[in-house]
């Protein structure tokens, strides 16, 4: 999810506009352009960033003013401080914007929570019933027995009791062998790494019986290059355990640039994540645990579909849905921090399931 990807929303943008001048804020955007003209007037080199001074001895040329002189050959650049305050408010902005613009909503019982925004909270609400009976076969891939995890990401019921997610979450506890897949085995203890969906991962807590074993795994995309998938097989669910919606499988002309999605995943903070802060802020609540993240298409290259939904480390394998229709469009599986965010095609998934017999 990028920055611009927000403000460059007309509705969205007007209303962060409007709900900072009700709260006697200036607008985000327009506070940063001041930053960096007060910046630029300082004669700084980046805005929040300034030479490092120190008082200049009685008689000698200040440290500006040596700055700005010819250097001689090999001699180090000056210093660099942080202006703090200034970075603490490009911080406190820019997180703003994103709780308010990109919003990572908690879900309880099935149901997911409002969001400030008016243009979000309409939208979701209207589409309440086409996202919420996704909601429950959407489950927390946890693992037993492996060496540094308790968990690997997210999965979504394509039936009765396979799932879809990722191959690179699929690789932390199975690998091919042959023509089957086998699971690993600790280094160490060398007893079974087992895996197994939580359905039930809306807070800190596991349901009773919400919780089911992976048995097998039917498929893992070949090399590194092909689409990331996989498709595990789970043991029969309980009474009372998600039965998935039957899925209306998005067409290729549905998905298109503009089009309002969600995730429905488990979002965790992940140290490789860039703006650590100011996505911890925004995740709010347990991490690790089931969000709807509303956002848009950005655009779609082949078999993979971009979107600027917030998302976290845990939400790969989270499922995209269309707000407006109800359909699949997806498989999120990773994405570049203020950049965009990677799906799965709708059309990839429902192929590959096909030529499996599935």
């Amino acid at each position: 999810m990028g920055f611009d990807d927000i403000l460059n929303d007309p509705l969205l943008a007007e209303e962060i506009r409007r709900v900072f001048q009700r709260k006697g804020q200036p607008h985000p955007i327009d506070e940063l352009e001041m930053m960096a003209h007060r910046a630029i007037s300082r004669g700084e080199p980046g805005m929040g960033l300034a030479p490092a001074r120190a008082p200049a001895p009685t008689g000698q040329a200040s440290q500006s003013s040596a700055a700005t002189a010819p250097q001689p050959r090999g001699a180090r650049p000056p210093a660099f401080s942080v202006d703090m305050s200034m970075l603490s408010k490009l911080m406190w902005q820019y997180r703003s914007i994103v709780e308010f613009g990109r919003p990572m909503l908690r879900i309880l019982n099935h149901r997911f929570e409002l969001p400030e925004s008016g243009e979000w909270r309409q939208l979701l609400e209207d589409a309440r019933a086409r996202i919420e009976r996704f909601i429950p076969s959407v489950g927390r891939i946890d693992m037993e027995n492996h060496p540094s995890l308790d968990w690997a990401g997210t999965g979504w019921l394509v039936d009765h009791n396979i799932l879809v997610t990722n191959n690179h979450v699929a690789k932390f506890f199975a690998y091919p062998e042959g023509d089957t897949f086998s699971f690993f085995n600790h280094p160490v203890n060398n007893r079974r790494i087992r895996a197994f969906v939580d359905f039930s991962k809306e807070d800190a807590r596991t349901a009773e019986g919400a919780k089911v074993e992976v048995t097998k795994v039917i498929y893992m995309a070949p090399g590194d290059d092909g689409p990331d998938i996989a498709f595990l097989e789970l043991e029969p669910l309980p009474a009372g355990a998600p039965v998935p919606e039957p899925i209306a499988w998005a067409s290729d002309e549905e998905v298109t640039s503009g089009v309002r999605v969600a995730t429905i995943g488990h979002p965790a903070i992940d140290s490789r994540t860039g703006d650590l802060p100011v996505i911890e802020g925004a995740l709010r609540g347990p991490p690790g645990t089931k969000r709807l993240s509303p956002g848009r298409i950005k655009a779609v290259h082949g078999e993979t579909v971009l979107h600027d939904c917030s998302t976290l480390g845990g939400s790969s394998g989270s499922l995209v849905m269309s707000i407006e229709s109800g359909s699949v469009l997806g498989l999120h599986f990773g994405g570049r921090p203020q950049e965009s965010n990677y799906a799965v095609s709708a059309r990839v998934i429902k192929d590959i399931l096909g030529g499996i017999g599935r």
